[in-house]
C-alpha cells in the first residue's frame, strides 16, 4: 500500500484531515510565496504523508500540526492540501537532533547536532534559546557556531509564534511566510501594533482581512489608526476603479459605511490624515499622496514641453517635396487631415494624434517617422504593453519597446531609471495605444523626455480608458492646451470592412449592420437565453470558426465579455472553453483553480518582481510533476508556484477592459441582459475594434440596443485637464512635494 495509508486509507478527495507529525523531507519550497511540498511522518507511524500548500519555512525534524483538505494528484496520489499549519516544539531527543542537524544553521550537521542533544538532552532547545554560551561545552561547537544556532532557533521560534498568532486571530497561518519575509524579525511587532500595514504591503490580505485581524487584536472601532487606514483604503479602492481623487463628502460617506462608525469621527480622521500628509486635500477633493504627486508631476513636465516651444526655432521645416516623394513611392495619397497632422507634428513639440479605425493612424505614423528620419532625428517607439509594442514594430518596420522598458523600469525597486536627470536618449518619442496609459505611467514618461525633444501620442480617444487610475488621453484632448490632430476621414478600402463601418455606426449610436454566419465579417447570431448564448459561443469557437475560417481557436479567437459573472460571463465560459479546446493538457490544481499545459492565461496584477504586468496574455508552458510550480510563457517564461496562481486566470474569455491594446483575428462577444449594468457604447466600441478579420455577436436584440447607450457612467474623477489649463494654481493641504509643485 502507498506510504501514509494509515491516514489516506481513511480519507477521500475533498474530505478534511488533520495530523501531528515530524517533517521527514522538504521536496520543494518557493521562498517568494511560501509554497511547499514536503513529507511528514505522523506520530505513531513510520510511513510518511505528502503535504502541499503555502507554509512557513520548515526544517527536517520539526514537529508540526497540519489541517487541510485531501486532494488526489494524478501521479503522487492522495495528499493533504494545507490551510493551517502550527509549528510545535520537538519533544523527543531524536526529533530535536534531526531538527538541529537539518541545515538550520551553518556548521551544524547531523553528527554535531547529535553531540549537542547527547549533552543537554530534552533541555537542548531551552539552552540554545536562553543560554547559548553553554553550547561551548560540546566538542566542536565554537562561539560563532553557538551564536548562529541560537539565532536560527530564535528566528524559527518567532515564525512559529507568528503562525500561531495569525491562526488564533482568524487570518490564516498560510500568510505567515509572506509576512515574515517582508518584515523579518519585526514581523510580530508589526502585526500586533499596526496590522493595517499588512493591507498595504502583503499581496492577498487587503483591508477587510487586516481590519478583522486588528479588531481581534483589540483595536477599537474608532481608533485613529483604523479610521486613517479606512480612509486610505477607500481612496485606493476608488483608484482601482479609475479615479484620481474623491470629493470629501463622498470619501466620508464611503468610509463611514465601511467602518460602521459615526460621521464626525471620519470627518475628523480626514482632517488629521491631511495634516499628517497621508492624504492631500485640495479644495473639496481628497487624493492619495502618490496620485496627487503623479498628477502634479505630469502637468508640470508636460507644460514644460509645451512652453519650451514658444520660439520659431522650435519648428521643423516641413518639406512638401519630401512628402510628395514618399506618397509616390508608396502609391498612397494622404487626406487633407492627414497632411495637416504631419504639419502640426513639425510645428509643435507635443502632438496627440487620434482617430477611429480606418482613418489612417498607422499609415500616418509611417509617414511621420520617415519625415523625422529625413531630419536625422533619433526616434524612440513605445507602447504600454508588449503586445501593442510588437504590433507597432510590425506596422512601422522599426524597433519598438514597452514604455516600462523604454523608461528603464527596475522590477526590484518598482522605479524608473529614466527621469529628468537621466532622460530617454531620443529626439522624438512616439507612443501608440495611448488610451491605455494611466496617470502614473504618463507622469514617468513626460518626466523622462529631454528638453527640446518631441512627444507624439497616438491613440483612439473613444476607447475605454486605462485600467489604472486617470484617463490621460481624454484629459489631454479636453484640456485644449495640447495640440491635437483628429483623423475623421474613413478611407474607401477600410470602409469596405464591416468592422470599420460598424465601429463608426456604434460611435454614432446607430445599430450595426450584421450578417449571418459565413456571409461577412460582422455576424449576429440571435439567442435570447444566457445559457443558449453560452452554448452557441462554445460551438462557434470550437467548431464553426476553425472549420469555416481556418483559425486556431486558442491563438486566433478571443471571447470578450462585459463581466465575469453570469452564464455567459468570463468565469463560466473559461471553464467550458478549457474543456472544449484543451481537454487533454497535463493538469494542475490549487484549490478551485485548475490549469492545463497549453492553456491561454492572462496576468491579473502588476508583478514587478517578474516584470509581468496586468493584462498580459500568455500560455501555460509546463507544470512540475509535483504540481507545485507552473511555467507561463509571456514575452519571457516566468515560474509561478501554486500559491501565486491567483495572479493569473484562464483567458479563453476575458473582459473587454483587459483586451485594451490587443488585436485578435476574430472576436466573439456575448450580449445578454444579465450584463445590462455594464453594457454601453464605449465598451461595445472597444470590443468591436479589437478584431482584425471578423466579429461575431451572440445574444438578444434588446441587449444589442443596450450596448449602444452612452452617458450612463460618469467620467473618471481627474483634474489633469484643469491643471493643464491653469485652473488649479495652488495646492491646499500638506504633503506636497517641493520637487513637483502644482501650478
Amino acid at each position: 500500500m502507498p506510504a501514509g495509508d494509515l491516514f489516506t486509507s481513511r480519507a477521500s478527495p475533498g474530505e478534511t484531515g488533520e495530523l501531528v507529525g515530524t517533517v521527514a523531507r522538504v521536496t520543494y519550497r518557493s521562498e517568494s510565496s511560501g509554497y511547499t511540498v514536503l513529507r511528514v511522518a505522523p506520530e505513531g507511524d513510520e510511513r510518511t504523508v505528502p503535504l502541499v500548500g503555502r507554509m512557513p519555512p520548515l526544517s527536517v525534524g520539526e514537529r508540526i500540526r497540519a489541517r487541510g483538505r485531501w486532494v488526489e494528484h494524478p501521479r503522487f496520489g492522495l495528499q493533504l492540501e494545507v490551510d493551517f499549519l502550527e509549528r510545535l516544539v520537538p519533544r523527543t531527543r531524536e526529533a530535536i537532533a534531526r531538527y538541529l542537524g537539518s541545515g538550520l544553521a551553518p556548521g551544524i550537521g547531523a553528527t554535531l547536532a547529535g553531540r549537542i542533544v547527547d549533552h543537554f538532552g530534552e533541555s537542548t532547545l531551552e539552552v540554545i534559546e536562553r543560554r547559548p554560551e553553554e553550547l561551548a561545552r560540546v566538542r566542536g561547537v565554537s562561539p560563532a557556531k553557538a551564536q548562529g544556532l541560537a539565532r536560527a532557533v530564535r528566528e524559527n521560534a518567532r515564525l512559529r509564534d507568528l503562525t500561531i498568532l495569525l491562526e488564533e486571530n482568524g487570518l490564516g497561518s498560510h500568510y505567515a511566510a509572506r509576512i515574515h519575509e517582508r518584515y523579518g524579525s519585526s514581523a510580530l511587532t508589526v502585526v500586533r501594533e499596526d496590522p493595517y500595514r499588512l493591507a498595504r504591503d502583503i499581496w492577498g490580505i487587503g483591508f477587510v482581512r487586516a481590519d478583522a485581524l486588528a479588531r481581534r487584536l483589540g483595536i477599537e472601532p474608532e481608533d485613529p489608526t483604523r479610521v486613517e487606514a479606512g480612509i486610505v483604503h477607500v481612496l485606493r479602492r476608488s483608484a482601482d476603479l479609475g479615479d484620481v481623487h474623491l470629493p470629501e463628502e463622498e470619501l466620508v460617506r464611503q468610509t463611514t459605511e465601511l467602518l460602521g462608525i459615526d460621521l464626525l469621527t471620519v470627518e475628523r480622521g480626514v482632517r488629521e490624515a491631511g495634516e499628517s500628509g497621508r492624504v492631500v486635500r485640495e479644495e473639496d477633493r481628497i487624493y492619495t499622496h502618490g496620485l496627487y504627486l503623479a498628477e502634479c508631476s505630469a502637468a508640470r513636465y508636460l507644460l514644460r514641453l509645451l512652453e519650451g516651444e514658444a520660439g520659431e526655432e522650435d519648428a521643423l521645416p516641413f518639406s512638401e517635396e519630401e512628402l510628395g516623394r514618399q506618397q509616390r513611392s508608396r502609391g498612397i495619397e494622404l487626406s487633407a487631415d492627414q497632411v495637416g497632422a504631419l504639419e502640426r507634428a513639425h510645428e509643435r513639440r507635443v502632438l496627440v494624434l487620434t482617430g477611429g479605425p480606418g482613418t489612417g493612424k498607422t499609415t500616418l505614423t509611417r509617414f511621420l517617422l520617415d519625415l523625422f528620419d529625413a531630419h536625422r532625428l533619433r526616434l524612440a517607439l513605445a507602447a504600454p504593453t508588449g503586445r501593442a509594442a510588437r504590433r507597432l514594430a510590425e506596422a512601422t518596420g522599426r524597433a519598438a519597446h514597452t514604455l516600462h522598458r523604454l523608461l528603464g523600469f527596475d522590477p526590484q525597486t518598482a522605479t524608473f531609471g529614466r527621469d529628468e536627470s537621466n532622460p530617454v536618449e531620443a529626439d522624438v518619442i512616439l507612443v501608440d495605444e495611448s488610451s491605455m496609459i494611466d496617470l502614473r505611467l504618463f507622469a514617468a514618461l513626460v518626466r523622462a523626455i529631454p528638453r527640446g525633444s518631441r512627444l507624439v501620442l497616438v491613440g483612439d480617444a473613444n476607447q475605454l480608458p486605462s485600467v489604472g487610475p486617470g484617463e490621460v488621453l481624454r484629459d489631454l484632448i479636453r484640456s485644449g492646451s495640447v495640440p491635437t490632430a483628429r483623423l475623421g476621414h474613413v478611407f474607401r478600402q477600410s470602409h469596405r470592412s464591416g468592422i470599420v463601418r460598424n465601429a463608426h455606426r456604434i460611435l454614432g449610436g446607430e445599430m450595426p449592420e450584421t450578417v449571418d454566419p459565413g456571409q461577412g465579417d460582422f455576424v449576429f447570431v440571435a439567442r435570447d437565453r444566457p445559457p443558449d448564448v453560452a452554448s452557441e459561443i462554445r460551438r462557434l469557437v470550437a467548431e464553426v470558426l476553425p472549420r469555416s475560417e481556418g483559425v486556431d481557436p486558442i491563438r486566433d479567437v478571443q471571447v470578450l465579455v462585459p463581466m465575469y459573472k453570469g452564464d455567459a460571463g468570463a468565469n463560466a465560459l473559461n471553464q467550458a472553453l478549457q474543456d472544449d479546446l484543451n481537454p487533454r493538457g497535463r493538469e494542475v490544481r490549487a484549490g478551485s483553480r485548475r490549469f492545463r499545459v497549453g492553456d491561454r492565461v492572462i496576468q491579473l496584477r502588476n508583478d514587478y518582481s517578474r516584470n509581468v504586468f496586468n493584462g498580459e496574455v500568455g500560455h501555460v508552458d509546463s507544470v512540475a510533476e509535483n504540481g507545485g510550480q507552473m511555467a507561463v510563457r509571456f514575452d519571457t517564461v516566468v515560474e509561478l508556484p501554486a500559491a501565486e496562481w491567483d495572479q493569473i486566470s484562464l483567458a479563453y474569455a476575458i473582459t473587454v477592459h483587459k483586451s485594451q491594446g490587443s488585436e485578435y483575428d476574430w472576436v466573439v462577444c456575448p450580449l445578454t441582459t444579465q450584463h445590462a449594468i455594464l453594457l454601453e457604447r464605449a465598451l461595445f466600441y472597444t470590443a468591436v475594434t479589437r478584431a482584425r478579420k471578423g466579429v461575431v455577436l451572440v445574444g438578444s436584440k434588446r441587449a444589442l440596443a443596450l450596448a449602444l447607450r452612452t452617458g450612463r457612467s460618469r467620467g473618471r474623477r481627474t483634474t489633469l485637464a484643469a491643471r493643464l489649463r491653469g485652473e488649479l494654481t495652488s495646492a491646499a493641504g500638506r504633503g506636497q512635494s517641493e520637487g513637483f509643485p502644482c501650478r
